[in-house]
């Protein structure tokens, strides 16, 4: 989940260390992005509440899938501005996922464990 009041932290001790740039920037560069966060981000945004929002994204199962259509947009848009994205799969999940990671390792046991009685 990132370091507590880094910002804060930064802002305080190290004056003139954050700086807003260009996109255009960081052409030709790396780009390192933390998946769980951005896949968290995808997934709430593409959640719909009302009639103004976007509807859920979900395969022919029911499953979500905004977060791979937001990794996979964000990674053409970076792309196309001549940056090369690495997606960081670091650390546990925030505490706000727990509840979905348990729904997931339970469907993923359960499909196993169907798929060996069926064989």
């Amino acid at each position: 989940m990132g370091i507590y009041k880094l910002m804060e932290l930064l802002r305080m001790n190290a004056e003139g260390c954050i700086r807003k740039r260009d996109l255009g920037y960081y052409s030709g560069m790396s780009i390192a992005l933390d998946a769980s966060m951005a896949m968290y981000q995808f997934i709430i945004s593409t959640q719909g509440y009302d009639h103004n929002a976007l509807t859920v994204l979900t395969d022919n199962d029911g499953n979500k899938t905004g977060h791979l259509l937001g990794m996979m947009n964000r990674t053409i848009a970076l792309l196309e501005n001549g940056m090369k994205p690495v997606w960081v799969f670091d650390g546990k999940p925030p505490t706000k996922k727990n509840g979905e990671v348990r729904n997931n390792g339970n469907s993923a046991a359960q499909k196993a464990t169907h798929k060996r009685g069926s064989n």
